[in-house]
C-alpha cells in the first residue's frame, strides 16, 4: 500500500494543539511519521493508483470470491436481501465500477474486498476507498465505509486450509506469526456490532452459533485509516462538506460505526469522548488516537492494529499530550519485550513534564529503558537534574 508522505516539522513546538496546547511534548522527525493522519501534520493527499487500475483489481477480487458468496447463500441464517444486494455489487464492479452506486450496494461491494485482502499481499479495502474517493468524492466514501461496516459473514471450515504470509492477513486477537485460515462458503449477516469486539449469541444467526468463525469488518481497520488520511489532506472546504455527513453517522445505531467515525476525525475529539461514556457496549480501543485524555476511556489498548503498534502510541500521545503519560508508562511497565519498552519510554522521554520524567527513572532498570533515559537527560536536564536532586534527600 502506497505510504502518505509528510512535510519536515520542526522538534519542538505546539504541533498538536487540541491535546497538547503548551507544547509539552518535543516531536522529532521520528515520531511525527508514526503519527496516524491528522490536519495539523499538512499531509500531502495518499499516493493512489488510477481508478481504471483500481476497478481491475477489486474486480477480480469479486470474481475471486463469489463462488463462496454463492455457496453460502442457501446457509441457515444467510441474509437473501444482503445476497440481492451482493449480486448487484458484483455487476457493478464487473461493469468497471464507474457510476455511483447505492450505499446498500457499496457495502456489500466492500465485502469482496474484505477476504480479497487475503487472496494477494495487498490491501483490497484501501483500494475501495481509493476508489470511490477519486470517483464519487469524500463523503460518499465516508457513508458507504459506514454502511459496509454494519455487515458482516459468517465462514464454514468445510475446505481446505490455506496459510498465508503474516503480513497480508487479518490476526486472530492474541495470536502472532503466520497463521492458518479458512474459507469455504461465505454466509452473509447483518452485524449489529453492540459488543464490538464479539458479538452476543443473540445476535448471532444459527449458522454462527455452530461455526466460531464469524467475521465482522471491526478488527480490520485498514480502511478507516485509509479514510483518515484521505480527510487529513483534503483541502479545508472540500473536509468541512464531510462534516455534516459525520455528525449523522456519529449518531448511527451501530456503536462500530460511531466509533469508527469519531477516529476519523481528531479534529473533532469531543465526539470520542462523548462516545467514551456510552453505556451498554464495549468502547473501541481505536479511540485512543482520538480523545484528548485516555483516562476517558475504560480501558485502552494500544496493539489493537497489531502491525500498528507503534502507531497507536504515537497517534495517542498526538491526541492527548501529556495525559497520554500514565498510560504509556503503564504500558512500559507490563511490556515484556524490550524494544516495545524501548519505544514506549522512548516517546515519554519527549515529554517535558515532572510526571513524565519521574515515571522514567522509575522504569530506568527494566530493560530497554536506557536509551530513553539518555534521551530524556539530553532533552530537559534541568528538570531531570532538580527531581533526582528531591529523590536523593
Amino acid at each position: 500500500m502506497a505510504t502518505t508522505k509528510r512535510k519536515a516539522a520542526a522538534p519542538t513546538g505546539p504541533l498538536f494543539p487540541l491535546g497538547d496546547p503548551t507544547g509539552a511534548v518535543r516531536w522529532t522527525p521520528p515520531m511525527l511519521k508514526k503519527v496516524l493522519p491528522r490536519r495539523e501534520l499538512a499531509l500531502k493527499p495518499p499516493s493512489v493508483d488510477a481508478p481504471e487500475a483500481l476497478a481491475a483489481d477489486l474486480r477480480a477480487a469479486a470474481h475471486a470470491w463469489m463462488p463462496s458468496f454463492e455457496r453460502g447463500a442457501s446457509a441457515p441464517g444467510a441474509d437473501a436481501s444482503l445476497y440481492v444486494l451482493l449480486r448487484e455489487a458484483f455487476a457493478w464492479l464487473d461493469a468497471g465500477a464507474v457510476t455511483q452506486p447505492s450505499l446498500d450496494v457499496a457495502a456489500l461491494a466492500y465485502q469482496f474486498a474484505v477476504p480479497g485482502d487475503h487472496f494477494r499481499r495487498e490491501r483490497f479495502t484501501t483500494f475501495m476507498v481509493d476508489l470511490w474517493v477519486q470517483r464519487f468524492g469524500l463523503a460518499f466514501a465516508l457513508d458507504a465505509l459506514a454502511a459496509a461496516f454494519d455487515v458482516a459473514f459468517a465462514m464454514s471450515h468445510d475446505c481446505a486450509v490455506v496459510t498465508f504470509p503474516a503480513r497480508g492477513l487479518r490476526r486472530g486477537y492474541g495470536t502472532q506469526g503466520p497463521m492458518a485460515v479458512s474459507y469455504g462458503d461465505l454466509t452473509l449477516v447483518r452485524g449489529a456490532h453492540n459488543g464490538l469486539l464479539y458479538f452476543r449469541p443473540e445476535e448471532i444467526p444459527e449458522l454462527a452459533r455452530r461455526t466460531p468463525a464469524l467475521t465482522s469488518n471491526n478488527d480490520e481497520c485498514e480502511a478507516w485509516i485509509r479514510l483518515r488520511a484521505h480527510l487529513a489532506a483534503a483541502p479545508q472546504d472540500v473536509w468541512e462538506s464531510t462534516l455534516p455527513h459525520a455528525e449523522a453517522l456519529i449518531a448511527h445505531p451501530s456503536a462500530l460505526v460511531r466509533h469508527l467515525v469519531a477516529f476519523a476525525y481528531p479534529e473533532r475529539p469531543a465526539w470520542a469522548e462523548a462516545l467514551a461514556s456510552e453505556k451498554g457496549h464495549a468502547v473501541h480501543p481505536i479511540l485512543t488516537a482520538a480523545v484528548r485524555d485516555p483516562a476517558a476511556l475504560p480501558y485502552t489498548m494500544l496493539g489493537y492494529f497489531y502491525e500498528y503498534f507503534d502507531e497507536s502510541a504515537v497517534s495517542m500521545l498526538a491526541a492527548s499530550g501529556p495525559r497520554a503519560v500514565p498510560t504509556l508508562l503503564d504500558a512500559a511497565s507490563n511490556a515484556r519485550q524490550k524494544p516495545a519498552v524501548k519505544f514506549l519510554l522512548g516517546l515519554v522521554a519527549q515529554v517535558d513534564t515532572d510526571e513524565a520524567v519521574k515515571g522514567v527513572l522509575t522504569l530506568a532498570s527494566k530493560p530497554g529503558a536506557e536509551t530513553a533515559v539518555a534521551a530524556m537527560r539530553e532533552n530537559f536536564p534541568e528538570r531531570v537534574a532538580a527531581i533526582e536532586a528531591k529523590q536523593k534527600r
